[in-house]
């Protein structure tokens, strides 16, 4: 389901069940779901692992899924952790092939509460791929 934009009421106009679910329920439920991610890029192509902190959550929220996507190279291996101790993987997620979103939703250590950190983790590299983006998906 996608966002629909806010409706703008006039006065005296009555107001049913359909428009009020549309404009309550339906976009809050498409804002309670958000991701965070971002990517690593070297021209020369990356030669090592590496820990991005991305985030400290606001509130209470839950992690649902893990994706990575590898831009040359031969092979790559990710995972995210809470508060730099606790995986979200219990196995890293191998990003192979190249060019394709691969995608994990096995997590562990899902649930955040407010203050914890979010951090994404290229944990190794081989033939110098040039870009590798990983997105962490949450709900509220």
């Amino acid at each position: 389901m996608a966002f629909t934009p806010y409706r703008t009421w006039n006065a005296g106009e009555v107001v049913t069940d359909a428009m009020m679910n549309q404009q309550v329920r339906d976009n809050g439920n498409v804002l309670k779901n958000f991701e965070r991610g971002g990517t690593i890029v070297v021209a020369a192509g990356i030669t090592a692992a590496v820990d991005v902190v991305l985030w400290q959550a606001v509130e209470a929220c839950s992690v649902q899924f893990i994706k990575g996507y590898r831009v040359g190279g031969a092979t790559a291996t990710i995972n995210a952790r809470k508060n730099g101790a606790l995986e979200h993987l219990s196995a890293d997620l191998s990003l192979a092939p190249a060019a394709t979103w691969v995608s994990s939703t096995s997590i562990i250590n899902p649930n955040y509460v407010a203050g914890d950190s979010l951090e994404m983790r290229l944990k190794s590299v081989t033939g110098n791929p040039t870009q590798i983006a990983i997105i962490i998906g949450l709900t509220y």
